[in-house]
């Protein structure tokens, strides 16, 4: 009898010592997790117009099918993701692309231009340097002059 007490007694001190290890494993928290940036991509075929909102709210709209593939593929590849707030500094210029399915993307660039905000998620790319921000830029000089 005494040796099935002592059995039993060993029995739950090692099961006991076996569920308190278990669950003492590192739970990681919302906070701690990486946070998934999502990939931004437009379909060239899927957009209506382009226009730039300059800072006094004057429109200018892209309409030479070539500078509109442009920008498409400049926003599209050009680019380094980073999470909601990770910027504050925006104001450059605000560009709603207008969707044939009557969806409108707001991306607002900051930085003089060196990256975009989406509206609708607060995620930052950022463009590649110097080339990427400078031929936005000269897209954007051009199509506002075009368009007084």
């Amino acid at each position: 009898m005494r040796k099935k007490f002592i059995f039993i007694v060993l029995f739950f001190c090692i099961m006991s010592l076996t569920t308190s290890c278990s669950s003492s494993e590192e739970e990681i928290s919302p906070d701690k997790e990486e946070q998934i940036k999502p990939e931004f991509k437009i379909q060239l075929k899927d957009v209506a117009t382009v226009v730039i909102v300059g800072s006094q709210g004057n429109r200018s709209e892209i309409t030479d099918p070539d500078d509109i593939r442009f920008f498409i593929n400049l926003i599209n590849s050009d680019y380094q993701a980073e999470s909601p707030g990770a910027v504050n500094d925006v104001g450059y210029r605000e560009v709603i692309i207008s969707m044939k399915d009557g969806k409108e993307i707001n991306l607002i660039f900051g930085g003089n231009g060196h990256y975009f905000v989406v509206s609708e998620t607060n995620f930052a790319y950022f463009l590649k340097p110097n080339q990427s921000t400078n031929d936005l830029r000269d897209l954007v000089e051009r199509t506002e002059k075009e368009n007084k």
